[in-house]
């Protein structure tokens, strides 16, 4: 594995979820190589974190429910991520004022996830602009 290469962390407590976005990078966006955490501890525990984060961070849902907010405010002060672009993802969003909160601590984007192999392409395409330096 190519530990210089861009990559992107997928914060969701769903390996299902995982599998299907590393499909979509390697079909789409061979440059980016995707690495999946269960948790947002285990995002922040990763070796070598400090010299090399991530390009893009995609924020799914995580343990314990309903904690986003806190997690996408965490990430975005870390010294790691100063800069970073942090995509929130969901089946749905409840409604405007939910993204309008995400976009107001930070995120670039809220994004629906994907449910077809069309919609997959697009998003990776979408989200590989982002990790453009």
């Amino acid at each position: 594995m190519n530990n210089d290469q861009q990559w992107v962390a997928l914060l969701t407590e769903d390996e299902d979820d995982y599998a299907y976005w590393q499909y979509g990078f390697g079909c789409w966006a061979t440059h980016l190589r995707i690495e999946w955490f269960a948790t947002g501890d285990a995002f922040f525990a990763r070796p070598g974190l400090m010299n090399i984060g991530p390009a893009v961070v995609l924020l799914d849902g995580l343990m314990p429910r309903n904690e986003e907010s806190h997690w996408l405010a965490k990430i975005l002060k870390h010294e790691c991520c100063q800069g970073l672009s942090v995509i929130m993802l969901a089946d749905q969003f409840l409604d405007d004022q939910q993204q309008q909160l995400y976009m107001n601590m930070g995120a670039v984007e809220c994004m629906i996830k994907p449910f077809n192999q069309q919609d997959l392409k697009k998003s990776i395409l979408a989200i590989s602009q982002y990790a453009v330096t």
